[in-house]
């Protein structure tokens, strides 16, 4: 998924992609469905991961992406959509983006956990 919002430069837009943890032995390695820029690169900090632990493979992960009953990290990834969204109505309006509280971090890492 890309978002973009028009009135905002290129640079500003984020990707999400989905992400599947290695499950070892089968899979030892995490999986996406798309081929990342190269670490460091000027453009790896635009691509966000979206991640999955109930796809079986790559395209059950991009197909379900938006289902909440076979993502279970569909509500995260509605949050930092959210937050993207936020973010870019700020720039545009020449505001600065405020960070997320670390309050509420710590909130969805416990929520991640369970």
């Amino acid at each position: 998924m890309i978002l973009l919002i028009p009135s905002i430069r290129p640079d500003r837009s984020c990707r999400f992609y989905t992400y599947i943890p290695g499950k070892p032995p089968v899979n030892p390695n995490p999986r996406t469905f798309i081929i990342l820029p190269q670490i460091k690169s000027q453009y790896e900090k635009y691509f966000i991961p979206a991640h999955n632990r109930l796809a079986v493979d790559e395209v059950s992960a991009h197909t379900t992406m938006f289902q909440g009953t076979s993502n279970d990290g569909y509500y995260e990834l509605g949050l930092q959509t959210a937050q993207a969204i936020r973010d870019a109505v700020m720039l545009a309006r020449g505001e600065r983006p405020t960070e997320v509280p670390e309050e509420a971090k710590d909130n969805l890492k416990e929520e991640e956990e369970l």
